[in-house]
């Protein structure tokens, strides 16, 4: 019989072996393009600098959206669930990093 060892986390969901190192950093999408996290689990979004953002919509897997008529700043996060999608209204791109947990 074959035994599984459990890790200690202080949370209660799970989440896959792998799912933290996979998450691949996309590219900033064309303005009014939107991108979805497509990973395991879910991807802390930082920004390394700000662009010339005019709005920012985040939309869930429900298809439910929320629209901010603000720019970014640098440092700023956010985070996106798997499925979750964001767009941007910009002038000048963003820059940004993902990081599975």
């Amino acid at each position: 019989m074959r035994r599984h060892t459990l890790i200690a986390r202080p949370t209660n969901r799970l989440i896959a072996p792998s799912a933290a190192e996979t998450a691949a950093t996309p590219a900033v999408p064309a303005s009014g393009q939107e991108v979805a996290n497509r990973n395991l689990g879910p991807v802390q979004v930082l920004i390394l600098t700000a662009g010339k953002v005019l709005e920012w919509t985040q939309t869930d897997a429900k298809r439910r959206s929320c629209t901010l008529k603000a720019g970014l700043m640098p440092g700023q996060t956010f985070i996106l669930n798997p499925g979750d999608k964001v767009r941007f209204a910009y002038e000048e791109a963003s820059v940004w990093s993902w990081k599975g947990f």
